[in-house]
């Protein structure tokens, strides 16, 4: 979520949700060389919004798959999975 920090420390990467730093912002201060996730929640328009040419996002965060106690979001489970990999697979893949 602290782009300030994995900046600052030479981080491989970071992960951002949907609202914290715009995708496109970190991607362009990271560089293509560090690592990006970006949380989708399993949304459709985040994850276009996460493969978009300007973001080119490493991996893709769906949302929580299991309950747990860290977490006050609902369990998703994996049946949304099959219908996100399709969309991945037809927008592009990530890298």
């Amino acid at each position: 979520d602290r782009l300030d920090v994995a900046l600052a420390v030479d981080a491989d990467g970071l992960h951002v949700g949907g609202d914290d730093l715009p995708w496109r912002t970190a991607r362009r201060l990271l560089g293509s060389h560090r690592i990006l996730g970006c949380s989708t929640y399993g949304r459709p328009e985040l994850v276009s919004a996460a493969l978009h040419p300007e973001v080119k996002a490493d991996y893709l965060g769906s949302g929580a798959i299991f309950t747990t106690p860290t977490k006050a979001s609902q369990a998703k489970g994996m049946e949304h999975l099959p219908l996100l990999r399709k969309q991945v697979a037809s927008e592009g893949p990530v890298p």
